[in-house]
């Protein structure tokens, strides 16, 4: 989904969704295959035991005048309710149970009975289901039976029958489809699966595109790089593209938008790159804030007045290339990087270098950044792919230009 910032029309890329679930499809699958294996301990092993049904009813008259009398009827129609609840009353159950020699409990008999009283009718009918034909029959039997002694002897009733004896049945119940259930969980799983995978997507508010940087942030896309392997070709890119598009830059800020972004060692790569010709080139690292090494001589004991350039700096070997690194951790980075020392520090190394490459911590986490891109000929945002918020780099941009930054373009670092 991508939401302009000018005009506010929402696009949803059907091509897009469609290669993100390609893309998960393992996912999908895994969903897919754990959905069906709950189904399959649920309902696998139910059809190995055959279940039989038996029916049996009984039919009760309330009093004389009933069979005349529409309100009688009536009557006789809903007490024939609670006759019903008898059959299921923890008396009878358990009379069966003893008279039968089950070995199960009230509760448990409880559940393969079922009553039913038809509608507007005097008629009672129960169900029960058992694993043996002939135990289903007996157990209706006995049902009735006891019922129709209990009812007798101690409810006001004109007349009370046995309509059906339990039926002996021949056949089993059919099974449940449970093939068809484990299918259907299948399917659900992935589908399920499907559906959060697309409204993550659709809610991914990070630049994963090239035309994605151009949209949300309308500059130029540079180049790709990658964070986890160099890349000598993608550098070349790099380079050539800022050298053609941006002709007479000498000096180059390279920064991102939030420090949890990874986006390899761009600043020092491109400066690697820069130095491939027989130009002189400086890497500089101007995170004043995340020195590892706070015993080497850098960029912060220059601009204290400790230090001469010279002892700071550091030759790659084999190559035009000069490293002034951070050294020691500033207290004061911003006002170090804002002072005069560092403007004469730029305005003399800008007479012996043909390019200089900055590397400065995350425009939205300090106000370092911002400073010397304000200083330098141009900024690179870099952005990690899949991982960059737009929003985020929306303001990074915001805050660069606000202070008279020149952003130049931005590059992508994945994997």
């Amino acid at each position: 989904m991508k939401e302009n910032g000018k005009n506010k029309n929402i696009e949803i890329d059907l091509k897009e969704i469609i290669i993100e679930l390609w893309c998960k499809k393992w996912i999908i699958a895994a969903s897919a295959i754990f959905c069906a294996l709950v189904a399959f301990l649920i309902w696998g092993r139910s059809n190995s035991i055959p279940m039989y049904e038996s029916t049996g009813s009984m039919m009760i008259l309330n009093q004389k005048e009933e069979a005349a009398d529409s309100t009688q009827l009536s009557i006789s129609t809903r007490l024939t309710d609670d006759y019903a609840s008898v059959m299921l009353s923890r008396n009878t159950v358990n009379r069966v149970i003893s008279n039968l020699n089950l070995d199960v409990t009230y509760e448990e008999l409880s559940e393969q009975i079922v009553t039913e009283v038809k509608s507007d009718s005097r008629v009672i009918t129960v169900t029960v289901t058992e694993e043996s034909p002939l135990l289903a029959k007996q157990i209706v039997d006995e049902i009735l039976e006891l019922s129709l002694e209990y009812i007798k002897d101690n409810l006001e009733v004109h007349a009370i029958m046995i309509l059906d004896e339990g039926n002996l049945a021949d056949e089993p119940l059919p099974e449940d489809n449970n093939l068809l259930k484990i299918a259907v969980l299948f399917c659900a799983g992935a589908i399920i699966a499907a559906f959060v995978i697309i409204i993550l997507f659709v809610l991914n508010d990070t630049i994963r595109k090239d035309k994605d940087v151009e949209f949300y942030l309308d500059m130029p896309l540079l180049a790709q790089v990658s964070k986890e392997k160099y890349s000598a070709e993608e550098y070349e890119v790099l380079r050539t593209n800022i050298k053609v598009k941006h002709n007479g830059i000498k000096s180059v800020v390279v920064t991102k938008s939030m420090a949890n972004e990874k986006i390899a060692d761009l600043a020092y790569q491109l400066a690697v790159s820069f130095a491939k010709g027989t130009e002189k080139v400086l890497y500089i690292n101007a995170d004043l804030r995340n020195s590892k090494d706070n015993t080497k001589v850098g960029l912060v004991d220059v601009l204290a007045g400790s230090a001469e350039l010279k002892d700071a700096l550091a030759k790659v070997d084999n190559s035009s290339l000069y490293v002034l690194d951070a050294g020691k951790q500033s207290d004061i980075p911003s006002e170090m990087l804002d002072s005069n020392a560092f403007n004469e520090l730029l305005n003399a190394i800008k007479e012996e270098y043909a390019y200089i490459v900055l590397n400065t911590p995350a425009v939205n986490q300090y106000i370092d950044a911002a400073i010397v891109a304000s200083k330098c000929d141009g900024v690179i945002l870099a952005i990690e792919h899949g991982k960059t918020d737009y929003v985020q780099a929306q303001k990074a941009v915001k805050q660069l230009t606000f202070v008279g930054a020149d952003v130049i373009g931005s590059v992508i670092s994945k994997k």
